[in-house]
């Protein structure tokens, strides 16, 4: 595994649609495509509306998170795909969202995450994307997760600097094991990955396939990353 820590240029390389709350994101020139995410809160009347004009029948199993955040992401693609709300959002075997497909369609990769009182989505034609959103609890065990789930240095940032260091380190790594399609093994695998507490993007090398991580903090209270593998 390779770690960089030098924040590339990215630039109008993120769509954030006038609904979404504000999310703080780098800005300069980048060549690879787009990538649409948004972040609601759960009870808005915004989010109220998305689920009645945006949902699909066959999400109705679902817990009620889940099918506002694919209501969501159904709204943000109906640019890319024109028949989005015929297209229902399930699950792959990893449980992973994925649209439902034709035989020889190319869909967008795409990521949903909710926590609390927030929903994040996030959609692009890359291949591999991931995003996770945490609200900051009071009485999770962050040390005892920390210690089952990190790696040696970023558990010792945890224990130097707390829930701060703790949530910018989780959501970056459910983000990284969502683009990587790894699911939660990654995610407690123990390893380093995240170990500057600074810098706004990190990027990786896994298995010879780059990745990228965003880390964002929408507010006093949230922590957001969002992670992607721009080629195969």
């Amino acid at each position: 595994m390779g770690v960089s820590r030098s924040p590339p240029c990215f630039a109008r390389m993120f769509e954030i649609p006038a609904l979404s709350l504000p999310i703080s994101v780098p800005r300069c020139v980048d060549l690879h495509g787009t990538i649409g995410l948004a972040l609601v809160e759960r009870d808005s009347d915004v989010m109220t509306k998305l689920l009645e004009d945006w949902s699909h029948p066959a999400e109705q199993p679902y817990g009620l998170p889940s099918r506002r955040a694919r209501a969501l992401l159904r709204h943000l693609l109906h640019g890319e795909i024109a028949d989005c709300r015929e297209r229902a959002i399930l699950r792959n075997q990893d449980g992973s969202p994925a649209l439902k497909t034709q035989p020889g369609e190319t869909m967008p990769a795409v990521s949903i995450s909710h926590s609390g009182s927030m929903i994040a989505v996030a959609y692009g034609r890359l291949a591999g994307l991931g995003i996770d959103v945490e609200l900051h609890r009071r009485d999770r065990d962050i040390d005892g997760i920390a210690a089952l789930a990190f790696g040696q240095e970023e558990r010792r940032l945890v224990g130097e600097h707390g829930p701060e260091a703790f949530y910018r380190i989780w959501t970056a790594r459910e983000a990284l094991s969502k683009a990587t399609g790894r699911a939660f093994t990654q995610v407690v695998d123990r390893q380093d990955y995240f170990t500057d507490l600074q810098t706004e993007v990190t990027q990786l090398v896994i298995v010879g396939r780059p990745l990228t991580i965003l880390h964002a903090r929408p507010s006093d209270r949230a922590y957001l990353a969002l992670g992607w593998q721009s080629s195969a």
